[in-house]
């Protein structure tokens, strides 16, 4: 029984989502109802979108020049802050997140992203986790007051897609909205493939 139901939800799942090949080199299922911008494709979306009546600050604000790829709902394009999924990845040789001292990369986490907002951050979550479906090991999952926005958390996962390949998926997100886009974050990071 628990196998027909978790088969029912998979199917449901990717009938309501499309394939997306990933410039960082992997396969997700994007929601239908997100829209995805990348550095390959940002200007024809951005106009489209511009066309089609979305004017937000964020879209006006969106850095494409770096090999990020962002996930945000589409209706959700109006608001000044939407909350909207990352993907960055860089070459570095392979870290075992296993066996790497947990108190030491949440530290330095901690520091690190305090420095670059100016301000001190507060760390919520640190731990590895067996999130995404394709990965080298465990990863690192952190949540933490969002760098952009004292009124935003940010949740993100570090971890090795390949020997050489350090991906790190962000959702940034308001609180009232989080737990929702944390569900669509988590079917992201499972369909990874």
């Amino acid at each position: 029984m628990k196998f027909l139901v978790l088969f029912i939800l998979i199917i449901a799942f990717n009938l309501e989502a499309k394939e997306y090949k990933s410039i960082h080199g992997f396969s997700i299922q994007v929601p239908n109802n997100y829209i995805v911008i990348s550095n390959f494709n940002s200007a024809d979306v951005v106009e489209g979108l511009r066309q089609e009546g979305y004017d937000s600050p964020f879209l006006k604000e969106l850095n494409t020049d770096l090999p990020f790829e962002y996930f945000v709902k589409k209706n959700d394009l109006n608001i000044d802050n939407p909350d909207e999924i990352n993907i960055n990845s860089e070459y570095q040789n392979y870290i075992d997140i296993e066996a790497h001292p947990l108190d030491e990369y949440c530290y330095s986490m901690q520091m690190i992203m305090s420095n670059a907002a100016g301000r001190n951050l507060e760390q919520y979550v640190c731990e590895k986790s067996d999130l995404p479906g394709k990965m080298i090991g465990k990863s690192f999952y952190y949540v933490m007051d969002s760098l952009y926005s004292d009124e935003e958390k940010s949740l993100q996962y570090q971890f090795f897609a390949t020997r050489e390949q350090l991906v790190t998926v962000t959702l940034n997100c308001s609180p009232v909205s989080c737990n929702n886009s944390e569900k669509v974050l988590r079917s992201l990071l499972k369909s990874m493939r």
